[in-house]
């Protein structure tokens, strides 16, 4: 849902100076290399592994917007057999592995070959998206994101669902997380009585944690 279908790759005997070249007419950060279109994945190549094999006294940005620089092949500075998920793998997870290991981008494969890339920009929009602030909201309809706190096993979902729609508020997005030893809930409801639903959760016994409008 989430990955960018179909990157261009590139081939691990493509001279240094064209793949920097090629990132920044395209803005890419991240280039997958494979044995051809649709080849084997052989590694991946970041902006700043290329900016490296520039000697020290050349600026990196400026050789490559002129097209120029190193000869050498992205084989040699590439990262060969990177972490790479499939299709099927949970965003949260991607994430995960993006956040505890540092990694701006993971190739998405299916079996050997290459489906797609999963950046830190497309991790981004997903939790926006996921959080309910991917923008449908209408411009005239007040929103809200509430925040309070829960009991372990509690089960969010048709709590904040039954004082929404009785307060004939939309459910855009109801999360849960951990947080300093605490169970939240983060809910983004659109529409209809939103003082009441904040109310109304206080009344129920849970506290309150911040309400953000917009």
């Amino acid at each position: 849902m989430w990955m960018t279908r179909r990157p261009m790759t590139i081939r691990p005997d493509l001279p240094i100076g064209e793949a920097a070249a090629l990132m920044a007419r395209k803005r890419w950060r991240h280039l997958l290399v494979t044995d051809g279109p649709a080849g084997t994945l052989r590694g991946i190549v970041s902006l700043h592994d290329l900016a490296r094999a520039f000697p020290p006294d050349v600026n990196p940005l400026a050789a490559i917007e002129s097209a120029e620089g190193p000869a050498r092949a992205v084989s040699e500075v590439m990262s060969t057999r990177p972490t790479t998920v499939t299709p099927a793998t949970p965003i949260e997870d991607a994430a995960r592995i993006m956040m505890t290991r540092k990694y701006g981008a993971l190739p998405v494969v299916h079996g050997q070959e290459v489906a797609g890339i999963l950046t830190d920009s497309d991790v981004l929009r997903a939790f926006v998206e996921l959080a309910g602030g991917g923008g449908e909201t209408s411009a005239n309809a007040r929103s809200a994101r509430i925040t309070f706190d829960a009991s372990e096993g509690e089960d969010a979902v048709p709590f904040v669902i039954d004082i929404a729609r009785e307060r004939r508020s939309r459910v855009a997005s109801v999360l849960t997380l951990h947080h300093e030893g605490q169970r939240l809930v983060v809910a983004r409801v659109v529409g209809g009585d939103i003082d009441g639903v904040v109310g109304a959760v206080w009344r129920s016994g849970h506290r309150v944690l911040s309400v953000l409008e917009g």
